[in-house]
């Protein structure tokens, strides 16, 4: 860590439940969803979100109503919170003072979990007696799995010794109602929605660094789809919690420690095999003053897997990409 760059530990805990939407939300502004179901943890543009906010609650300047100290109050922006989050053109230097985010993780009793590999338990190898290919592009090589391959959610401790279930962190609950403007009918009003709760003793945590010291934050802050309230709490840091996580890793492989983008699929078709799930990432951006549109990215979820006899191929991989400030792509 840079001597000029002062690292914090986060940690965000929901006061009841949450709603954070992927692909499938109540709307983004030309289509409609009735049937919806929350993400597990918020996305990393979301705490970015959330950490741009603190800062400018820190220095006095959220919108008041008051049109023209508006104007002036958002002059300090750029300087302080930088520009919006864009996937396609991720801004390398931070944004503002906000220079880096980890990537997000659950706490609890002083442990951090993510989920577990997708080869947690299983051995694979490569074969050179022959190749096999599912379309047109390039061979692979035959693989085969030995151990036991397990298809529940599960949740690895930075050491690797504790594996905590789905159930054990997050609780959903079913709502369902119908929202409509008063005095106005409508029958495409009806909605049923699953939110989550964390677990008693569980938070959300993750790390930021920044080019000044931080004092003064909310202890407040809304996150997720229905803005519910989650505690904010602050603490200085002097270590790399991503590092606390490398025992996960292990020769000829790399395993995700957060959601990962490559913008083509020939990116990922480069590596002899990828174990893992797709995940989906919506957010709105300005498209016009008077626009917004709706954005949606297929990523490689975090637990994935990737392989490849050649580590040159994977050291790519761990290579510094703009993606890493806001905690995207962190192989390990």
């Amino acid at each position: 860590m840079e001597s000029n760059i002062h690292r914090y530990l986060v940690r965000l805990t929901p006061l009841g439940t949450y709603f954070f939407g992927g692909e499938v939300t109540f709307g983004d502004g030309t289509t409609q969803n009735y049937l919806v179901h929350s993400q597990l943890l918020p996305q990393a543009a979301a705490l970015l979100g959330v950490m741009r906010y603190a800062v400018l609650a820190s220095h006095g300047l959220l919108e008041t109503g008051d049109h023209e100290a508006d104007a002036e109050r958002r002059k300090r922006y750029p300087s302080l919170i930088g520009q919006t989050f864009d996937m396609e053109n991720p801004s390398s230097d931070g944004y503002g003072i906000i220079k880096r985010l980890s990537p997000v993780f659950i706490e609890k009793k002083g442990h951090l979990f993510t989920p577990r590999p997708a080869d947690y338990g299983c051995s694979v190898r490569f074969s050179d007696d022959g190749h096999t290919s599912f379309t047109s592009a390039e061979e692979r090589p035959l693989i085969s799995i030995e151990g036991d391959i397990r298809y529940t959610s599960e949740w690895i401790s930075e050491d690797g010794a504790t594996i905590l279930s789905k159930a054990d962190i997050f609780l959903t609950e079913q709502r369902v109602g119908i929202t409509r403007k008063p005095g106005v009918p409508d029958d495409k009003s009806f909605f049923k929605q699953t939110v989550v709760r964390l677990a008693d003793g569980c938070s959300f945590c993750f790390t930021v660094d920044t080019s000044e010291p931080l004092s003064g934050l909310p202890s407040i802050v809304q996150l997720g789809g229905d803005r519910s309230l989650s505690h904010l709490e602050l603490e200085p840091c002097s270590d790399d919690i991503v590092k606390r996580f490398s025992p996960l890793h292990c020769e000829g492989r790399l395993v995700l420690l957060s959601d990962a983008y490559l913008p083509t699929a020939a990116e990922w078709q480069a590596f002899d095999f990828v174990w893992g799930e797709s995940v989906t990432n919506r957010y709105t951006a300005n498209a016009h003053k008077s626009r917004r549109k709706s954005l949606l990215y297929h990523l490689l979820s975090r637990g994935s897997v990737v392989y490849h006899r050649d580590s040159a191929a994977l050291n790519g991989l761990l290579a510094e990409n703009p993606l890493n400030r806001i905690g995207l792509n962190i192989f390990i």
